[in-house]
Order: structure tokens, then C-alpha cells, then sequence
């Protein structure tokens, strides 16, 4: 018996080995070959990409530059008939329009200033207003131009599009292509194009079997399969190609084209003022897939071989060894499948039923979880822990789908045999057989109820900002009554009073009165409409003015903060009014949030002549609006603590520490801007930042 296992192992040593000094020749002499071939086909892309730039980039410019020039209306424009300019515009428009890579086409008359801009936005083409034109006398197209000859397009740089000598991020490589235009025979001025190149570029250097890189003739990289390694001289490593090629820099730049055991380059034979070099390299990653290919042609020989042996080598041992597998084998691997079995069932919930939806298999997890026992759940349905509250809808839409063969996944509240209920996330999936034939339906849900539990403390937490917002609000609006209800009271007082004692009252001074009462009461029912929007839970999108809606605001809490002393200073611009589209009565519950812990600390500290300061400032994409108070500011200890839920500094009378967290989730979370906030010199200013195109 020993002596049958040795020769075994022996025979199947030497044929392992034998098959993997085959693979090890093989894959030498397959990958240098092969190496050899891709960089020989390199050559041929290279030539491919060069026409592809001539076409798609230099011819179709040039054609349209001279169609441009040769156009009557421009020629008359130069000579001074400014009523042409309007033509001229339309017709850049419409060559901006059919070539999606044209961002811009400009005239720049003789002295160096833009005459005539038409550029692309996100939606549409237009030309630009005389207010908007610039000088360009200093740049180097400009300056270049007057010494190039009439009948000669010449291209700029390949390089990004800058804004404040920056490159926009993210970068857009850009390319200008510029004619000089003379008005008889003197300079006039030049024709430019600014062409995108980011679609060509991405075109140009996508290539499934090399890696591309693009450098000027000064080794800097434009583009880089690396993208940490792109456009270097934007960047602060100032990466130059050199230091990947160290050994052939110098003949990458001096012959026209170059190959090496690894990598081939050329110079593109392209009108760039910095010229253009491309570089490719083989992907090692394609290489090892065509090695992978070729390693499965050999595995299906070297799986011959080993299936040869294997059949001698069992001949062999069935000889001497006839059961090579026992008993024990088997019973250690049903053992095994058991435990496995049991694991899952223990931690998985899942249920099995047939195509009715009766259950024929659970797990212990959803017993566990259900409170029914195994025997309880196989023969019903999964009515059994259904809840009441689960609309009839869900589980329409479920058995649609799964009568459809299609997968079923949502959420569902069901019914625990004690009374309980509990939530769980679940995935149904059509179960086959053998045959493919469809036999029923698998279920596995996760437990969500703590998710569920967690929801609804929030929407409780919700409920109490409002009501402590609410109690804010009522003795604002309270102090906001008094005036214009001892106006009313003064009034109506005084007719009463006239007529008991027969005094004459004139119709001029009843009319008077009731004017007076009427616009009180407008008054009050104006702040009546700020609460009922305050109050209302299903709230839509409204219209608003962001300086109507703060001085709104203020004219809400200006009387409590006047009773207390304290100088409400608003600084906004009621010239360029601000709107925006926003949820109805979130920003002023926010606001009145922040002036009412303003006020606190104001009070709290005792602080001489208090002041609470609103600013609004309006940026190009953004609104900020800011309120500082001179209360001294926040501890540095717990300025990032404030946001959180039931955080409060104040008494528990006084405070529920939910005012703050629930008006940074409204700006957060449904406004879409952020709230933060700051010490200043003077106290605490907070910022509420929203996004002009909400």
C-alpha cells in the first residue's frame, strides 16, 4: 500500500513539473514576441492619430477661418460699416452651433481689443455686449499675429483654459486658432477660435492596448495615463517626462521618431507652437490578458497530461486501496454542511413558500424574531405577521412582480405573536428548479426596526423645536399686539366716549378713526399669516423675496427685542431684490431660532448696550445671510457641540437644546446650504449660506 502511494506521488510530481517548465519557455518567448508586434502596430496609430488631429482639428478650423475672412459683411465692418456687426455675430453663432468643439470665436480689431465675441454656454450661443468686450493687445497670439503671414493659420499652444491666471478646474484643454485679417493692405487685426480639445483629447488617447502620454517639446506633460502626472507645469511636483525616461529623453526630442524595448514616441507632424510628441506604451494589463489567453490554451494541454496521470495513478491505487473515501469521510462532511446550516438559519432570516405564498421553510432567526414556533409558521401564509397598518397596495405591488419573475425588495412593518411589531427590510426572489421551472419564493429580511425607532425620535424631536419655537413665537407676536391693540382700543374708546357724552363727531374724524382701526387690524392679521405659514405641516414651495422675508421676521421679534433693550440693526439691500424658491415658513423659523438664542445671551450676560446685527450678501452662485450679536461669543469648548440634539447651555426651563440641531437639518438637509458659526470680536455670528439656484 505505501509503496502505491509513493509511485503515485512521484508520477504526478514529474508531470506537474513537466507541464511547468513548458508554461515558464512559453511565456518568455510568447511576451517578447508579442512585444515586439504591438510596438510595430504602435507606429501605425501614431500615423492614424496624426491625420485624425489634421482633420478633425487643422483643416476643419482653417476652412472656416478663410470662409470667415471671405465673408463681404466683415470685409465692409472692417472698412467701418458697424450696422454689419449683428450679421457677423449670427453667422459665428451658427459655426459655433454645427462644430460642438468650438467654444468661441472672436474678432480682435488691429489696436488689440475685442470686437466681436460670440462664445458657448451650457445651453446656447450668444454674443457678447460692448460692455463685455476686452483688450487682448498684450497676449501672445495677439502680439504674434501681426507678424505672420496673411494667407498662413497658425495654432497657439495646446493648453488649459484660464480664469484670474488659474486653470479652471476641472481643466479644459483649449487651443487657438487664429488668421490675420487685413483691411486693404494693412494689418486690421486677427480671427480667433478657441476649440475645445477635452472630447478630442479623450478620443486621441483612448486606446485599449497602450498607454498614452503627450508632452511639448519642453518635457512637460499634457497628458499623462497617470492622472497625478497630467499637465505639469500646473502642478506643484512639476513632473517632467524626463524623469520617466531618463535614459532616451534626449532621443525622444531629437529624432522624429523613436522606438525603444518598451515604449515608442513621435513628434506629430502638427502646426503647434510648442509642437506635440506622443508617447505609447504597452499596457502591461493587455499584455497579461493575452498571456491569459495563451495560458488557457496551454492549461487545456497540461490538463490532458494530468488527467493522463490521474487515470493511471487511480488505476494504480484502486488496485491497492479500493475505498479511497470512508465513512468517516462522509460523516465528518455531513457534519460540516450541518453546522453551516445551522449558522445561517441562526443569523439569517428567511422563509421559503410555494407559488401560493404559503410558507414552506423558516429559519430560527425568523422565529426568533416572529415569536411563532417552526410548526406554527410552515403551512400559513405570511398573513400571520402581517400588520394592520401596511397598506394593501405594498403587497399588490409585490405579488405583480413576483408573477413576473422579477425580484421584490421593500419595507415592512409585521405583527409579532405576542402584539408587538417589528420592521424589517426584504428581498423576495423566485425560487427554480433543476428544470427551470418556477416552484415558489425566497424571502431574506433584515431587521430595521432600530433604523424605524430612530426615524420617529427624530420626527418627535422635530415636533418639540416646533413647539419650543412656537411658545418663541407666540410672545413675540404678543409684544408685536400690544401697540396696535391700544391703538385700536384708543380709538374705538374714544368714539364710544364722544357719543355717551353727546359730543358731536364729525364723519372727517369717525372716518379717521375707522381708518386707523382698519389699519391696525391689517397689521394684525398680517402677523396672524407669518404664524399660520409657521404652523402648517404640509408645506410647499413658495416665491420669495429674501429681504421681504427677513424684515418680516424682524418686524416679528423687534418688539420683544425692543422691550429688552436690545438694537435690532438690519443691513440688506432693498435696491436688488433677491428671490429664491424656497419650502414655505423653514428660513424664518430658522432665523427667529438664532435672533431668540441671540437674545438669551444678551440678556444672560447683561451685556451694555446689546445689538443683534443681520446682514445679507449675495455672491455669484451663493446667499449668505449673517447675524452677530455683541454677547461675547461661545466657549471654545463647546462651539462644536451646539448643532447637536439636545445640547443647551440654558436652564432645562428655559431651553430643550433641539432649536439649533433642528435649524441645521433644515438648512443641511432640506434647504440644501449649510449653517455655521464663528466667534467674532464682538460675540457669536452665525452664517445661513443657500444656493442662488435652488
Amino acid at each position: 500500500m505505501k509503496k502505491a502511494i509513493e509511485l503515485f506521488l512521484i508520477f504526478i510530481f514529474f508531470s506537474i513539473l513537466l507541464v511547468v517548465t513548458n508554461f515558464y519557455v512559453k511565456d518568455i518567448y510568447f511576451k517578447d514576441s508579442f512585444t515586439k508586434i504591438a510596438l510595430d502596430d504602435a507606429f501605425k496609430k501614431m500615423r492614424g492619430k496624426e491625420l485624425e488631429f489634421k482633420k478633425n482639428v487643422q483643416q476643419e478650423t482653417e476652412n472656416i477661418l478663410f470662409s470667415i475672412r471671405k465673408f463681404k459683411y466683415l470685409d465692409e465692418y472692417i472698412k467701418g460699416k458697424v450696422e454689419n456687426k449683428e450679421i457677423i455675430e449670427q453667422l459665428f453663432i451658427s459655426y459655433l452651433n454645427s462644430k460642438k468643439a468650438i467654444a468661441q470665436i472672436r474678432y480682435i480689431n488691429k489696436n488689440g481689443f475685442e470686437k466681436i465675441k460670440v462664445s458657448k454656454t451650457e445651453f446656447n450661443s450668444k454674443a457678447f455686449a460692448d460692455s463685455k468686450l476686452e483688450r487682448k493687445s498684450s497676449r501672445y497670439y495677439f502680439k504674434e499675429s501681426k507678424n505672420k503671414p496673411y494667407e498662413v493659420v497658425w495654432f497657439s499652444e495646446l493648453d488649459l483654459k484660464m480664469k484670474n491666471c488659474k486653470p479652471i478646474l476641472p481643466y479644459k484643454p483649449i487651443i487657438r486658432i487664429i488668421l490675420p485679417v487685413k483691411n486693404d493692405a494693412s494689418f486690421a487685426g486677427i480671427l480667433v477660435i478657441d476649440y475645445s480639445m477635452s472630447e478630442f483629447l479623450t478620443k486621441f488617447t483612448n486606446t485599449p492596448f497602450y498607454d498614452v502620454i503627450l508632452v511639448n517639446k519642453k518635457g512637460e506633460t499634457l497628458y499623462h495615463y497617470d492622472k497625478t502626472k497630467a499637465w505639469s507645469k500646473y502642478n506643484s511636483s512639476n513632473f517632467n517626462i524626463k524623469e520617466e525616461f531618463p535614459l532616451y529623453y534626449e532621443e525622444i526630442f531629437r529624432e522624429d521618431t523613436f522606438r525603444s524595448n518598451y515604449f515608442v514616441s513621435k513628434k506629430l507632424d502638427v502646426d503647434i507652437k510648442s509642437g506635440l510628441y506622443l508617447i505609447l506604451q504597452l499596457k502591461k494589463s493587455h499584455l497579461d490578458a493575452i498571456s491569459a489567453v495563451e495560458f488557457k490554451k496551454e492549461i487545456t494541454v497540461a490538463l490532458i497530461t494530468l488527467l493522463f496521470s490521474l487515470i493511471l495513478s487511480f488505476i494504480i491505487i484502486k488496485i491497492f486501496y479500493k475505498y479511497v473515501i470512508t465513512i468517516d469521510d462522509l460523516k465528518m462532511l455531513n457534519f460540516n454542511l450541518k453546522n453551516k446550516e445551522k449558522t445561517i438559519s441562526d443569523h439569517v432570516i428567511y422563509s421559503r413558500t410555494d407559488l401560493h405564498g404559503i410558507i414552506t421553510d423558516v429559519s430560527d432567526a425568523f422565529c426568533k424574531l416572529s415569536g411563532y414556533t417552526r410548526d406554527e409558521l410552515i403551512g400559513s401564509s405570511h398573513n400571520i405577521v402581517r400588520h394592520p397598518e401596511m397598506p394593501k397596495s405594498v403587497f399588490q405591488d409585490m405579488w405583480d412582480k413576483l408573477k413576473n419573475e422579477e425580484n421584490w425588495q421593500g419595507e415592512m412593518k409585521n405583527l409579532a405573536k405576542d402584539g408587538s411589531y417589528y420592521w424589517v427590510n426584504a428581498i423576495i426572489t423566485p425560487e427554480y428548479n433543476i428544470n427551470k421551472k418556477l416552484i415558489g419564493f425566497i424571502s431574506i429580511r433584515e431587521d430595521i426596526s432600530s433604523k424605524k425607532d430612530f426615524e420617529s425620535q427624530q420626527k418627535l424631536m422635530l415636533e418639540q423645536s416646533k413647539l419650543a419655537a412656537m411658545g418663541e413665537m407666540i410672545g413675540n407676536i404678543a409684544h408685536q399686539w400690544r401697540q396696535p391693540l391700544s391703538v385700536i382700543s384708543s380709538a374705538s374708546t374714544s368714539v364710544i366716549l364722544k357719543k355717551e357724552m353727546n359730543i358731536d363727531v364729525s364723519d372727517k374724524d369717525l372716518i379717521k378713526d375707522l381708518l386707523m382701526i382698519n389699519d391696525q387690524t391689517q397689521y394684525l392679521s398680517e402677523t396672524i399669516n407669518t404664524f399660520r405659514d409657521f404652523l402648517k405641516n404640509d408645506k410647499g414651495i413658495e416665491n420669495i423675496v429674501l429681504q421681504d422675508k427677513i424684515k418680516e421676521v424682524s418686524k416679528i421679534v423687534s418688539g420683544t427685542l425692543h422691550s429688552k433693550g436690545i438694537d435690532l440693526i438690519l443691513n440688506i439691500d432693498e435696491i436688488k431684490p433677491i428671490s429664491m424658491s424656497l419650502i414655505i415658513g423653514e428660513l424664518p423659523q430658522v432665523i427667529i431660532n438664532i435672533l431668540n438664542n441671540a437674545k438669551d445671551a444678551l440678556l444672560e450676560n447683561s451685556v451694555k448696550n446689546p445689538w443683534i446685527k443681520v446682514d445679507l450678501l449675495e455672491k455669484e452662485k451663493d446667499v449668505i445671510i449673517s447675524i452677530e450679536d455683541n454677547a461675547g461669543g461661545i466657549p471654545k469648548d463647546i462651539i462644536c457641540k451646539i448643532f447637536e440634539p439636545y445640547f443647551t447651555t440654558k436652564n432645562q426651563s428655559l431651553g430643550t437644546g433641539l432649536g439649533l440641531y433642528m435649524s441645521y437639518k433644515i438648512i443641511n438637509e432640506s434647504l440644501g446650504g449649510s449653517l455655521y458659526v464663528e466667534n467674532t470680536e464682538n460675540g457669536a455670528k452665525f452664517f445661513i449660506k443657500l444656493n442662488k439656484n435652488m
